[in-house]
């Protein structure tokens, strides 16, 4: 747990339900492993979506998805067995678990067939956007300035747009960096030293990924 202004682990007082955790990883460490789960996940989806020839004869979305299982897992369980009760069940995470599940289950649709391709970076952007919106507003309501997390939500919405209008594989390296960005400036401290200007970081990362993928493409 830390009491930097704006951590989305230090927000409403939480809802509690017994259920047992070690309550041994703080907010700051839960948001650092997020960003390093987020960093890992979508750097090696973003490279098989750019190169899918480095799966061989696995379909590349399929081996994706293979790395991100034990990921979500690791995530998930440190989230819910291993944080104090006012981490785990702070308000922002009461949105983030019904929103990633949503796009996992939309993941899966995407992998049967079921839905087109684009679900896969269309279901966790919107699913990003959803989640950084809610914490962006639940640290708004502690008094503190929930910017970064508000511009975070609105770059992931852009992603959805620029993204079906553009096309191309650069959504997934997007994504990344506004999964793992955020986490790591509010973890590291370095939020707190950037002030209001903070909020810029997504914005200007996520122009220069676009740029860069334009670039290349």
């Amino acid at each position: 747990m830390t009491d930097t202004p704006g951590d989305p682990t230090a927000t409403d007082p939480p809802v509690r339900p017994p259920l047992p955790t070690l309550g041994v990883v703080s907010g700051r460490a839960f948001l650092a492993l997020g960003a390093v789960v987020g960093a890992l996940g979508w750097g090696v989806t973003s490279l098989l979506t750019a190169r899918p020839g480095l799966a061989g004869a696995t379909d590349p979305a399929l081996l994706a998805a293979l790395v991100w299982a034990p990921l979500v897992v690791l995530m998930v369980g440190g989230g819910v067995f291993a944080t104090p009760d006012a981490v785990r069940f702070a308000r922002p995470f009461l949105v983030w678990g019904p929103v990633n599940a949503a796009a996992s289950m939309a993941t899966l649709g995407a992998l049967l067939g079921w839905l087109p391709a684009a679900t896969y970076w269309v279901a966790w952007a919107l699913a990003g956007a959803a989640g950084f919106l809610a914490t962006g507003a639940a640290v708004r309501r502690t008094g503190d300035d929930g910017a970064l997390w508000l511009a975070t939500a609105a770059c992931e919405a852009g992603v959805v747009v620029a993204g079906l209008v553009l096309g191309g594989p650069w959504p997934f390296a997007v994504l990344g960096v506004l999964h793992a960005v955020p986490l790591a400036l509010w973890a590291s401290g370095l939020a707190r030293r950037l002030g209001a200007g903070v909020a810029l970081v997504p914005v200007l990362s996520t122009a220069a990924v676009l740029g860069t993928g334009l670039y290349l493409a």
